[in-house]
């Protein structure tokens, strides 16, 4: 049997840092609620013990049971805390599993809770004077019994040597009384400053950037209680945004650490105020005292699956910003966004392949926003839209003529979905990098694009719902529109979820966004430029168009109704016209009653539907949308009486 060696009295010199390596064993495990899970454990030296907590990337080992009870492991780094309720911690940051013991070793006790001092670092001199300050009576006899010292504690004091022979942890045997007095007081004072900090839940360095004064943002853990330091660069500040009530407002931040980590931090109402103008993009800050909570990856683009949030004990300071990178990127290959789960947010660097035309588009408020989409292209071989929208479009300031290749870096893009191919969208907090000098990697995109990538041809990877079956209309079990909303459909399948209802369509959109110019090759829109028409996918130019339906129709049945998206051709069998006669009749000949006609009849038909519902987020909310695959119009009701009767059968 193997026999193991632990680090004598580890946890006090850990307390110092007096220890490199320090060989512990594993007593007790316990398992955080959150997701993923994080572990804690009490950790022993065979003579005290207390917790530990352990970094994220040690979760797996304790989950395939590598780490478990008796197990003895090598601490390389650790961060001591203070908790409220726990006392003194060790965060553990990096260690080295040594080997697994088949029982206790040693008769650990509860290491002692005294609070460090002010760099939680405690030293000798005041561990002896916590114990000292039992004493309040100097000129107590020194052979009284120990009896009657416990009865007379505070009024009476033991004599200093028979004091220091009790406590096994005293190593300094000859100090006067005056001296003890002295120091007993010195302690006192320094215990109220301690507890004082223990309340406000956060710790502050006496020496910013001195060892272990400042936690790594991957030694972040919410069970911290904000008691720590980070020191970070700020890499991104969004605009102040109000509440939808505007009953309070907010913004975030981006923070980089030294080692790369990254990590956002959220402003509400008071701290707005405090903090807004004080932090500027690209300078470094000591940060402490903020929560710790599980980030919202719908709205980060970060990585890290803890985001931060200021409160009124959070300290901001300025600080050097001696070795704090400016950013860091990962970015990924065009190709693989194309069939990535819409909804995740991405960085990509690539080449500006056409610059497309600014739109003016009419919003849902009834209001318009500009639009500007860009087609980019990488070394993977394939292209992706960009849509940009706003001020972003407005004031974006890309070269039309991109024949030298135009480097385009974007950071926190949100992955979309339309027309049965993916895309990419700026949002608030994207970050956008015009020909960033990045070394290497702009270089060899640089390289590629001008030994034939920009006349490689592009790739077109496509996603789509599973085909109709056969007969849906008959052997398909229909649904109710209510069961969109009580199943939550599309919410757990970015490619969607189909469902067949039976329902009435009420209402036909008469809008002018009821067609839109498309390429007759792709089906994709287009845009007018040079006189002509371009396709942004298909990379030709014409001289027209072929204009699509794109229209909107309202279904219901006895449990609701639901919007859904029709677009050519179905939208030609409903309406009973081709889009370009729909298009003549009303812009060419402006005939309005002969176009209402049209349109008037083709509402309240009932028949079958196949739709695919997808969620989406809008302005940050998420919102259901419907898309039509196929229908089928009850115009033979004894037919249709005969399927009804039949689905009633399989509930008798």
């Amino acid at each position: 049997m193997t026999q193991f060696q632990l680090t004598a009295n580890a946890l006090d010199k850990m307390k110092n840092n007096e220890v490199e390596d320090p060989v512990l064993q594993i007593l007790q495990i316990k398992q955080s609620n959150t997701t993923p899970p994080k572990y804690a454990a009490m950790i022993s030296d065979g003579t005290q013990l207390t917790w530990g907590y352990f970094n994220r990337e040690f979760t797996q080992m304790f989950e395939e049971k590598k780490i478990k009870l008796y197990t003895v492991i090598s601490v390389s780094s650790f961060f001591s805390r203070i908790l409220p309720k726990r006392g003194l911690i060790y965060l553990i940051s990096r260690m080295t599993i040594v080997g697994q013991a088949d029982k206790m070793i040693g008769n650990p006790k509860a290491q002692r809770q005294q609070p460090n001092n002010q760099n939680n670092q405690p030293n000798q001199t005041q561990t002896q004077n916590q114990n000292q300050n039992q004493n309040q009576n100097q000129n107590q006899p020194q052979n009284q019994p120990q009896n009657q010292q416990q009865n007379q504690q505070q009024n009476q004091q033991q004599n200093q040597q028979q004091n220091q022979t009790q406590n096994k942890f005293n190593q300094n045997q000859q100090q006067n009384q005056q001296q003890n007095w002295n120091q007993n007081q010195q302690q006192n004072r320094s215990n109220q400053n301690q507890q004082q900090n223990v309340n406000q839940r956060m710790q502050r360095p006496t020496t910013h950037g001195g060892e272990h004064s400042v936690t790594p943002i991957s030694g972040i853990e919410n069970f911290l209680y904000g008691q720590f330091t980070l020191r970070v660069r700020v890499t991104f500040k969004s605009d102040k945004r109000n509440f939808r009530n505007n009953k309070g407002q907010l913004f975030n931040a981006d923070l980089i650490d030294e080692e790369g980590e990254e990590i956002r931090i959220t402003f509400f109402n008071d701290q707005v105020e405090k903090y807004y103008d004080y932090l500027e993009k690209g300078k470094a800050y000591y940060v402490s005292g903020a929560s710790v909570r599980q980030a919202n990856k719908a709205f980060s683009p970060l990585k890290n699956d803890n985001e931060l949030s200021a409160n009124s004990n959070t300290i901001i300071e300025a600080c050097s910003d001696e070795n704090l990178p400016y950013h860091n990127f990962n970015f990924d290959p065009i190709d693989q966004i194309l069939v990535c789960n819409p909804g995740k947010f991405v960085s990509v660097l690539a080449i500006v392949k056409q610059v497309g035309q600014l739109q003016d588009i009419p919003t849902k408020n009834r209001g318009m926003t500009k639009k500007l989409s860009v087609l980019i292209g990488d070394q993977s071989g394939a292209v992706i839209e960009v849509t940009f929208w706003g001020d972003r479009a407005n004031n974006l300031k890309i070269p039309t003529d991109t024949e030298k290749g135009y480097v385009l870096a974007l950071r926190g893009s949100k992955v979309g979905h339309f027309n049965n191919t993916n895309n990419l969208s700026i949002v608030s907090s994207t970050q956008i990098f015009h020909n960033p000098e990045f070394g290497p990697i702009v270089q060899d995109l640089r390289k590629w694009w001008q030994s034939g990538g920009k006349d490689q041809k592009t790739n077109s990877l496509m996603r789509s719902v599973r085909s109709l079956p056969e007969n849906w209309h008959i052997d398909e079990e229909k649904k109710t529109l209510s069961a969109i909303e009580e199943e939550n459909l599309g919410a757990n399948n970015p490619k969607g979820d189909m469902i067949f209802v039976r329902a009435t369509l009420t209402h036909l959109s008469r809008t002018d966004r009821l067609y839109y110019p498309s390429c007759p090759s792709c089906k994709k829109r287009v845009q007018e430029q040079g006189g002509g028409w371009f396709c942004f996918k298909c990379q030709q130019q014409m001289n027209s168009p072929q204009y699509r339906y794109t229209m909107t129709i309202n279904l219901a049945d006895h449990t609701g109704s639901f919007q859904a998206s029709v677009f050519s051709p179905h939208a030609e069998e409903l309406i009973g016209m081709e889009c370009d006669q729909i298009r003549n009749l009303k812009e060419v000949q402006g005939d309005d009653s002969k176009f209402q006609e049209i349109m008037k009849n083709a509402e309240f038909k009932r028949g079958h539907w196949a739709l695919k519902i997808q969620e989406n987020e809008y302005e940050g909310k998420s919102r259901k949308k419907a898309t039509l695959l196929d229908f089928h119009i009850i115009d033979d009701f004894r037919a249709a009486s005969k399927i009804l009767l039949k689905e009633i059968q399989q509930y008798l």
